[in-house]
């Protein structure tokens, strides 16, 4: 059904509108069928998330839907049913993980991670996870930029001999 949404005939049923931010504001016309729907259809992303164990019971039939082009999971949801709430270290969850990236690979489709800690990076690289989100949030990189921005500063006041905090 998700796919059905999020496709373009003949993968789904997804209405086709004219001219909007999802064609860049460009009219299609006639060609909408030949040109902007296969493009589309190749480059929209369908992205299902794992957060319960029944989406973890059901994640090779998940990855097998014709149109899923990737599986998520829910760091802090899928790990508080398995029972190692943001225990991400933690074998259990690792091995969902690994059976995510797994029944992605077999199926052909992308695996995401949601890295917590830089370290982390490679090891869900290694798990099987192709895509992956960096450590932090919006806020996060923000206050990370501000710092950044604030050491220069500071460096450059200290050159010309300027006390800094």
């Amino acid at each position: 059904a998700l796919v059905a949404l999020a496709k373009y005939p003949p993968l789904g049923q997804r209405g086709i509108a004219g001219q909007g931010m999802h064609t860049g504001y460009r009219g299609y016309g006639a060609r909408h069928a030949t040109e902007y729907a296969p493009w589309a259809n190749d480059n929209v992303i369908v992205c299902v998330s794992i957060e319960s164990l029944e989406g973890l019971d059901n994640v090779e039939a998940i990855a097998a839907v014709p149109g899923i082009d990737m599986i998520a999971y829910g760091h802090s949801e899928l790990s508080a049913r398995l029972g190692v709430h943001l225990q991400l270290d933690h074998p259990t969850f690792k091995a969902a993980v690994r059976r995510i990236a797994e029944a992605c690979t077999q199926h052909g489709k992308l695996a995401r991670g949601s890295a917590e800690t830089e370290a982390q990076i490679e090891e869900y690289w290694r798990l099987g996870c192709k895509v992956l989100n960096l450590p932090g949030n919006d806020v996060s990189t923000y206050l990370d930029g501000l710092k950044a921005r604030a050491a220069r500063a500071h460096a450059r006041l200290k050159s010309i001999v300027v006390p800094t905090p």
